[in-house]
């Protein structure tokens, strides 16, 4: 009966602010990621809003500006999967494909980076001149990591290297480390 009751007020009370970020314009669902790796994934980071708050406060007193920044945002998720050998060419059509579906709703192209063997897109959501998602697709050849990474909230572009920091997510990729 308690764990029956402590469910029911945790769908009550969390359900509608996980649904919040899928709702958000900056929101990004990447599909089955699964399809390019046998592996779990290496690395994934899921931070919602009650844990970024929490964040902000924590950091408040030793970086103010940071923790400014953290409150504004809805939720960081970070994948990182080891792509099987035989689908190096398949998780840059994914990504190519997921791009393309960004673009149809809206999101700007921001950066994109086409080498032999990797290639990195990254993309804006902007409402009312204001970034509000971004999305960053990475993946080298067969066998190297595939990153999809999804920022939602208000991003203040300056402040993305100083909040990638905060948790460990490297910026700089580079598929033949």
């Amino acid at each position: 009966m308690k764990l029956t009751l402590i469910t029911a007020c945790w769908l009550l009370f969390a359900g509608p602010l996980l649904a919040q970020g899928s709702n958000a314009p900056g929101y990004v669902e990447f599909g089955d990621l699964g399809v390019l790796s046998s592996q779990p994934p290496k690395v994934e980071i899921s931070l919602g809003a009650s844990l970024l708050g929490f964040l902000s406060a924590a950091t408040e007193e030793e970086d103010a500006e940071l923790a400014s920044t953290l409150s504004k945002l809805q939720s960081i998720r970070v994948n990182v999967f080891e792509v099987d050998a035989e689908k190096g060419d398949e998780a840059m059509q994914y990504i190519l494909g997921v791009g393309n579906q960004l673009e149809q709703r809206g999101w700007e192209r921001a950066v994109v980076v086409r080498e032999e063997e990797s290639v990195v897109h990254m993309y804006m959501m902007m409402v009312d001149g204001n970034v509000v998602g971004m999305a960053v697709m990475m993946a080298g050849g067969a066998g190297d990591d595939a990153v999809f990474m999804n920022i939602v909230g208000e991003i203040e572009p300056r402040q993305l290297g100083r909040v990638a920091a905060k948790f460990g997510v490297p910026l700089d990729f580079n598929p033949d480390s």
